[in-house]
């Protein structure tokens, strides 16, 4: 199914089904870099905006956001984790997931910018966000010396 096809449903705690949550926690645990425990996923859902892909029953990709960030700049929407079955990879869904949800915060969030990290041997990744607009800072990343900050402006993201 082509991204473009799928919906894109806001999971909160009380919403979230297990044969999501089990299907969201296979993605990260396949992710092939570092990934998230059920945990600490489960507390994204908490605390953050947590966003699923979905082709039908399907979890194709899911992106957290953290709309309330203070991490690197007073205020910005920092992008948390963006994941993607293997099945629904290289077919633009992390573009779309990634354009859509910061799309949401249009509004709310005009004139901000928009963050992520990404580990700096992430070369997809890094490629994906530097498409997107994406560039790199000079800032340290709160995960370390093996991530990147990554910055733009939500109105050139979601342009």
């Amino acid at each position: 199914m082509q991204a473009s096809n799928m919906d894109i449903i806001r999971l909160t705690l009380d919403t979230l089904t297990d044969s999501i949550f089990e299907q969201m926690v296979d993605i990260e645990a396949n992710c092939g870099i570092f990934s998230y425990p059920p945990d600490v996923l489960r507390e994204c859902i908490r605390i953050g905006d947590t966003y699923a892909c979905m082709d039908d029953e399907t979890v194709a990709g899911f992106i957290t956001v953290d709309p309330a960030a203070t991490d690197y700049f007073d205020t910005s929407l920092h992008i948390v984790n963006v994941n993607v079955a293997t099945a629904y990879r290289r077919q633009g869904l992390a573009q779309m997931m990634i354009r859509t949800v910061c799309g949401y915060y249009a509004n709310s969030h005009a004139g901000l910018m928009v963050t992520l990290d990404v580990e700096k041997t992430n070369v997809p990744a890094r490629s994906l966000y530097e498409k997107l607009g994406f560039v790199a800072s000079d800032m340290s990343s709160e995960n370390g010396p093996t991530d990147l900050v990554m910055v733009v402006a939500l109105e050139q993201l979601i342009a």
